[in-house]
C-alpha cells in the first residue's frame, strides 16, 4: 500500500555537502542511480504542509548547527539504505525527534539510526563489498547547519519514485 509521509531531514553545511553531493553524484551515475541532497533523516510520519512548516519553525528557534562524528561506513539491503555513512549517538537529534513527534497530530515510533547515505540503488546490482572497501569519506566531525522536511512516497521503489519527493520547507539552524 503506497502512503505519503513527511521526512525530517538535516543536512550538512559547506563545504562538506559539496563534498558529499559529489560522492553521491559519482555513485549515482556509475550504477544509473537516482542523485539526492545528503541528509540524515531524523524522523519520519504522517503529517501536512501547515504542521510540517510549525515543526521547522521550533526545530530552527530551537538549535544552532549541530556537530556528529561519523563512525564507519556502512551497507544494508534496502534501496534507501544501501551504502552510507554511519554517526554515534547524538543527545541533540534525539532532542529534535522528540520536538518532531511532540508537535505531529499522528505521532509515529521512529527508531533513530543516524546515518547518511551515499547511494539509492536496487541492492542486487551493486557490489556493496567492494564500494565500502574502496570508498574514503571525509574526515569527522561533520557539522550541519540546516533541516528540510520532505513529502515523500512510502515505500520506496524505484528511481521515479525518490525524483517525486517534494521539499515542503526548510529553515537554517539558529536562524
Amino acid at each position: 500500500m503506497v502512503r505519503t509521509e513527511f521526512s525530517l531531514w538535516l543536512v550538512p553545511a559547506k563545504p562538506l555537502y559539496d563534498e558529499i553531493s559529489d560522492i553521491i553524484g559519482q555513485f549515482a551515475a556509475a550504477h544509473s542511480a537516482v542523485c539526492f541532497e545528503p541528509h540524515v533523516t531524523i524522523y519520519s510520519g504522517p503529517s501536512d504542509d501547515t504542521e510540517a512548516s510549525n515543526i521547522l519553525q521550533a526545530l530552527g528557534q530551537t538549535f544552532r548547527a549541530i556537530t556528529l562524528n561519523p563512525s564507519k561506513v556502512g551497507v544494508g539491503v534496502c534501496i534507501t539504505k544501501l551504502l552510507f555513512i554511519e554517526f554515534g549517538e547524538s543527545q541533540a537529534l534525539r532532542a529534535m525527534l522528540e520536538i518532531a513527534k511532540g508537535r505531529s497530530a499522528q505521532p509515529q515510533e521512529f527508531v533513530l539510526k543516524p546515518h547518511m547515505s551515499l547511494l539509492y540503488a536496487n541492492p542486487s546490482e551493486v557490489d556493496l563489498v567492494r564500494l565500502s572497501c574502496d570508498l574514503t569519506i571525509p574526515k569527522g566531525p561533520y557539522v550541519f547547519d540546516h533541516v528540510k522536511i520532505i513529502e515523500t512516497e512510502i515505500p520506496v521503489t524505484s528511481n521515479e519514485t525518490i525524483e517525486g519527493w517534494r521539499i515542503v520547507g526548510e529553515c537554517v539552524l539558529g536562524g
